[in-house]
């Protein structure tokens, strides 16, 4: 009895150390697991802060390379159609490896770094290869861009980044505060002179912007207001939306200077023109010393109580050199209008008055040095250098590829016309109605052939619906109806795409036949040549355009009426500055009134680089990792 006792507890006392030493085999396998697990968890997460190094270094990188490729800059002379550049040749990576970069401030891994630079080039290359820590890629490279391939190493992983940048030529700065007053303020800007591309027009200024009695405001393209300063609405205005405004933003672009007595700006010494002009005088009703030249120090061939006087028609084809003031006076048969052509320079050594237009087929360069500073004249006249009394240019020449440069170092005034088209308040509310997506507009002109015809023919097909191609005529409906979308199933059943409903809403207004009118009539043939490009450059039917690149010390005033019917639009950029030589209380700002604008046209300015000092600033055009 006591042996099987004693066997029974000898056989529960080994199944407990079985159950014992099992637990702990259990125990030791859960923990070897939660190790594993933890070490594995651990790799995980010290492999993705390695690819994140990695990444981070090649970014860092290809900021080199910009910051590289930004101060490697220097003149940078941009090509034209009478000096455009080879295609590139012999473009390698080689030329431009860095391999690798360690100094990476502390932090371990390494970088390598390879570019191509065909910055100032206006043609497109291959590259086949790549760089020798890349060497499987083959690049097209875009005119006017470079590529950058970076690489960042870290823990063993490698990543591996391209990226295209290319200039940006800030086209407007304003050294002091831009205003608009009443109208409807517009912000525009076009690519391309020729087919006028709709473009970005951003404006920028330095003290701030403030608009006051706004009727409407039109922003196309991505345009903002933007300002180092406060950005104010005044008054009875309506409220721009805020997603339009950038106030209170970081200074852009160094705003560049110039000086009208550096030979550079001037193309020589001005006395030294082919032509020195003399003529009839008159009495300018100032004081005998009452013009500033605070840049250009040249005796005058006149005291300032006598200007020199054209009537009509002045037409400027050589470099030419006003030593006084000067008058462009209309009389009983002509015009007082300037004309400036073959890319010729007219300098002005004093003041400048033009009593109707200055054309827009002008070209080449205009300098006004002088500047009224006389204690007892008019006040509203303390400053001004270049007063124009009637802009009366009512279209965008497509073939004027540079504009004029206007350099002044007082204020300059430019005032539109004031007289209406029969239907202007009509019109005006079309224009009131247009869809803010250009491009819908301008590829529904392009399907219907509207864009290659001229004003007669596009008349025509908007009464009747006949026309030859390319226009596109549907049996039974007129082109009127055809915009206004009620032969989308036509349009359809041709392979064509259906008029968009904005369109079709804007051309369903009941106003729009005057505007059609008013664009393809006999005496408004020019209109039609513009706003069948695009006609978001339109505001109003009595608008005028004035294309050119203004340098100022002073002040621009588009003094347009209050009405906003007679708005004038620069077409180019304006760089307004505030320096010592600018008229006391005057400069670097600009007043645009009655529904005036600046247009942004920055290829203008890029033209005026041989003349003036323009950096342009690197941006990235398009980024992507490789595999």
């Amino acid at each position: 009895m006591q042996q099987h006792i004693l066997k029974r507890k000898l056989s529960l006392q080994g199944m407990a150390l079985f159950t014992v030493l099992s637990v702990m085999v259990i125990l030791l396998i859960i923990s070897l697991a939660i190790v594993s697990l933890s070490t594995g968890n651990l790799k995980t997460v010290g492999n993705i802060n390695a690819r994140f190094q990695a990444l981070n270094l090649a970014n860092a990188a290809a900021m080199y390379a910009i910051y590289e490729l930004q101060n490697n800059w220097s003149n940078h002379t941009p090509w034209s159609p009478g000096h455009m550049l080879p295609p590139p040749s012999g473009l390698t990576y080689a030329t431009h490896t860095y391999n690798p970069l360690t100094n990476t401030n502390g932090l371990p891994g390494k970088c390598r770094l390879a570019y191509i630079d065909n910055l100032i080039n206006p043609h497109t290359a291959i590259v086949v290869g790549g760089p020798s820590f890349y060497p499987s890629l083959n690049t097209e490279v875009f005119s006017e861009t470079a590529v950058i391939v970076a690489q960042g190493e870290y823990g063993g992983f490698k990543r591996t980044i391209r990226i295209t940048v290319k200039y940006t030529y800030f086209g407007t700065g304003i050294e002091g505060v831009i205003s608009y007053n009443s109208g409807t303020l517009l912000l525009n800007g076009i690519e391309n002179i020729n087919t006028l591309a709709p473009g970005n027009g951003t404006i920028f200024s330095e003290d701030g912007i403030t608009y006051n009695n706004l009727s409407n405001y039109k922003f196309y393209n991505g345009s903002v207001l933007r300002s180092k300063g406060a950005i104010t609405r005044i008054g009875g205005s309506v409220a721009v939306d805020s997603r339009f405004i950038e106030s209170n933003k970081p200074a852009g672009p160094g705003l560049i200077d110039w000086s009208l007595e550096d030979p550079n700006v001037t193309g020589g010494d001005p006395a030294g023109y082919a032509v020195n002009y003399t003529g009839l005088t008159e009495p300018t009703g100032l004081g005998a010393d009452s013009i500033a030249r605070p840049s250009f120090h040249h005796t005058p061939n006149i005291e300032d109580n006598i200007q020199y006087v054209h009537k009509g028609h002045l037409i400027i084809n050589q470099d030419t050199f006003v030593n006084g003031s000067l008058h462009i006076q209309s009389d009983t048969s002509f015009d007082g209008i300037l004309t400036i052509q073959q890319n010729a320079s007219l300098f002005v050594n004093g003041i400048l008055t033009i009593d109707d237009n200055l054309d827009n087929k002008s070209t080449g360069n205009l300098y006004v040095a002088g500047y009224i500073d006389d204690p007892n004249g008019n006040p509203d006249n303390y400053g001004l250098s270049l007063k124009i009394n009637k802009l009366t240019n009512k279209s965008i020449d497509t073939k004027n590829k540079k504009g004029l440069a206007i350099f002044t170092d007082g204020d300059i005034r430019i005032s539109g016309i004031n007289y209406s088209w029969i239907w202007t308040q009509e019109i005006n509310n079309f224009f009131l109605h247009m869809p803010l997506d250009p491009e819908k507009i301008i590829s529904t002109f392009n399907m219907l052939g509207l864009s290659e015809v001229d004003a007669p023919e596009a008349r025509l097909w908007y009464e009747s619906g006949s026309g030859a191609p390319p226009l596109v005529n549907i049996s039974g409906f007129t082109g009127r109806q055809i915009l206004e979308g009620y032969a989308n199933d036509k349009l359809t059943e041709m392979g064509l795409t259906p008029i968009p409903p904005e369109i079709s809403k804007w051309f369903s207004h009941p106003y729009s036949k005057y505007a059609v009118d008013w664009a393809t009539f006999d005496g408004n043939i020019k209109i039609w040549e513009t706003f069948k490009r695009n006609p978001t450059l339109y505001t109003n039917a009595n608008d005028t355009f004035l294309q050119a690149v203004i340098f100022t010390h002073g002040t621009l005033t588009l003094d347009a009426y209050d009405t906003g019917w007679y708005p004038i639009h620069i077409v180019g950029c304006v760089i307004a500055r505030r320096t010592s030589v600018s008229p006391t209380g005057h400069g670097g700002n600009v007043d645009c009134r009655g529904g005036s604008s600046i247009i942004l046209y920055p290829e203008y300015f890029e033209a005026r680089s041989g003349k003036v000092v323009i950096k342009p600033l690197l941006t990235i055009y398009a980024w992507e990792e490789l595999y």
